[in-house]
């Protein structure tokens, strides 16, 4: 996936997702700052942009 909005994360965090603990989400939105999910195994790879959209 390789961007998401802020409110989709939470919601996929909040129903089990395990990649982003739930209550990491909202400072980021406070401040409006994009969060970056990479792949530890492929740290090179695109990743997933999460923000505003």
């Amino acid at each position: 996936i390789p961007e998401i909005s802020y409110e989709k994360a939470e919601e996929m965090a909040y129903n089990g997702a395990k990649v982003i603990h739930p209550k990491t989400i909202r400072p980021a939105v406070l401040k409006n700052i994009p969060i970056y999910v990479k792949n530890t195994f492929n740290p090179r790879g695109s990743g997933t942009k999460i923000s505003n959209r």
